[in-house]
């Protein structure tokens, strides 16, 4: 099975990682030249998290027309960037080509349809962590769960490959009876959670070391659930709190920075839009008041808006 993986940042090289040691032939396209190179010249190192590491050889290239045509296309870039990445990776995607996303955010799976036509997408969701530490080099962060789904007859196939590639090398993957709920829910987690930590600059243990920010975070994702709720989507609230408590523990995601937090560090654009925004326009358009959704989002935005003039 080919797998092209289109964005090979932190979670890019993970799911990459797996998908190779499962025995699947991998091609992993990134813009920055000097990972894509270190790659290369002395092959993907991978911290495990726990001590230990090991060196796989990959194929790295940032020229999608060196790729071959694949059996499944995996869009792993930021969400503001999925239809340049899927229109960039036209070249590799044949008439049977599936493209999954596994992204953050809502409006992913509009965009994949929007460029790609015919092909049939596999949506999912995960809530493992990873982290890019340098050029070619990426620590797995803890455990977690990965769920998709093909939203077209001709892709049940490749998804349950792919479940199966990631279940052999001890991932936690599973076939999703509706996805639409795990991507409500993952955006519910996310608004809460990668909003915070990038506000205050804390781990997601520390997002959570008091009460009344668990609090808080158990009613940002409250006002998500609500609006999937409008939407038609059977979002569950207790299992998305529950799934936020989860993560504080370290062998979980506890010590992990979020990618939103990572962003704010590097001064770069937030997924803000895709994880909040687009909810919180929702949410108006269905006459509901999400007034903490709507408070993260400002400060996300103000403070991304302002980068160079922050004082701290």
């Amino acid at each position: 099975m080919v797998i092209s993986i289109i964005g090979a940042g932190a979670m890019g090289c993970r799911f990459g990682v797996a998908f190779a040691e499962a025995g699947a032939q991998v091609w992993l396209y990134d813009v920055w030249q000097e990972h894509v190179n270190q790659m290369n010249a002395n092959g993907l190192v991978v911290e495990d998290g726990v001590g230990g590491e090991r060196t796989l050889e990959v194929n790295a290239v940032s020229d999608i027309s060196r790729m071959p045509v694949s059996d499944v296309v995996v869009i792993f870039t930021k969400s503001m960037y999925t239809m340049d990445a899927i229109t960039k990776a036209v070249p590799i995607i044949g008439r049977d080509t599936a493209v999954l996303t596994l992204q953050n955010g809502l409006g992913n799976i509009e965009a994949i349809r929007e460029a790609t036509g015919n092909n049939p997408v596999i949506a999912g969701v995960t809530n493992y962590a990873s982290d890019l530490l340098k050029p070619g080099r990426v620590e797995l962060k803890g455990s977690g769960v990965t769920k998709m789904m093909a939203l077209d007859e001709g892709a049940r196939e490749k998804a349950a490959r792919l479940v199966g590639l990631l279940c052999a090398v001890g991932h936690n993957a599973m076939l999703s009876d509706d996805v639409l709920i795990d991507i409500w829910e993952k955006v519910a987690f996310n608004a809460a959670l990668n909003t915070t930590t990038a506000i205050t600059g804390l781990t997601v243990g520390g997002g959570g070391s008091l009460s009344e920010s668990r609090q808080l975070l158990f009613d940002i994702s409250s006002e998500v659930v609500m609006v999937a709720k409008a939407e038609g989507i059977n979002a569950s609230e207790s299992h998305v709190h529950g799934i936020i408590e989860s993560v504080f523990d370290p062998e979980m995601s506890g010590d992990h920075k979020t990618s939103m937090l990572q962003d704010r560090i590097l001064k770069r654009n937030t997924e803000i839009e895709a994880v909040c925004g687009r909810a919180v326009q929702i949410g108006k358009k269905h006459g509901l008041k999400t007034p903490k959704l709507e408070c993260v989002y400002a400060l996300v935005r103000v403070i991304e808006c302002n980068y160079n003039k922050i004082c701290l």
